[in-house]
């Protein structure tokens, strides 16, 4: 008994647009967003110890104020009496 198996595929709609890359070009295409991601890492470091400095800022300047208000309030009791 012969036996014969024919397959047939069809894609409808829009292909990858990586389908359409030769090797290479996917290589250089894949480089690319690498150094796009090390840049962007580099500066979301950059922010963040920016913005590190900047909660110590304020930490100190809370403190600043609380001292300030502190010693308002001593001022003001003693001239009250």
């Amino acid at each position: 008994e012969n036996m014969l198996n024919i397959g047939f595929s069809m894609k409808v709609g829009r292909g990858n647009e990586y389908m359409k890359l030769t090797r290479s070009e996917m290589a250089q295409q894949l480089d690319a967003q690498a150094k796009k991601l090390d840049e962007q890492a580099q500066k979301l470091d950059a922010q963040t110890q920016k913005l590190d400095a900047q909660d110590e800022q304020i930490r100190d300047m809370q403190a600043e104020m609380k001292a300030i208000t502190q010693k308002l309030a001593t001022l003001q009791a003693q001239s009250g009496k």
